[in-house]
């Protein structure tokens, strides 16, 4: 089959779309995840953590997806603080029985933060010094995080060279 022009249109414009949301989505997670080189750390413990795993379903199939719910007390300027939330990055948040919690389809990063974030455990957490109920316990991009900043910008150029260029090749 012979690709025609409106082939490579349709498909240049799709991965220039496709870039830029990849490359805003990186810089928002970069910008947030910078941000908080400015919040102060505060002691804290856990009190609570737990796990568990889901079948959900996706476009043609179910996915394993697993939930933590972590919960952790920090106390900041003199005043104890209730926190819930892992980090900025991949992780989506959502609101299930029990409250809000965070999900990955990876059940290795999974078993890590459980093991990580027991119950009783002594953690850091970061606050934000002008609202100190907004806190995360890490610092750090995921790797899809730093995908979506490096690979977002390559993806778009890609398809903005095949728009300009690709009726070359037809």
């Amino acid at each position: 089959m012979r690709f025609r022009t409106e082939h490579i249109f349709g498909g240049s414009v799709v991965a220039m779309i496709s870039g830029a949301l990849a490359s805003l989505y990186g810089l928002w997670v970069f910008g947030s995840t910078f941000e908080l080189r400015f919040w102060q750390e505060a002691p804290g413990v856990v009190t609570s953590a737990r796990g568990w795993s889901e079948q959900v379903p996706s476009l043609e199939r179910y996915d394993q997806r697993y939930f933590m719910q972590i919960r952790y007390e920090y106390d900041a300027l003199g005043t104890v603080y209730e926190g819930w939330r892992i980090n900025h990055g991949f992780r989506t948040w959502e609101d299930r029985p029990g409250g809000i919690c965070q999900s990955t389809s990876d059940g290795d990063e999974y078993a890590l933060v459980l093991a990580h974030y027991r119950r009783g455990a002594k953690i850091w957490a970061l606050f934000d010094p002008d609202d100190p109920r907004d806190a995360v316990l890490e610092d750090e991009m995921l790797f899809w995080d730093w995908l979506a900043l490096v690979g977002g910008p390559l993806l778009f150029a890609a398809g903005l060279l095949v728009f300009r260029y690709g009726d070359r090749f037809v």
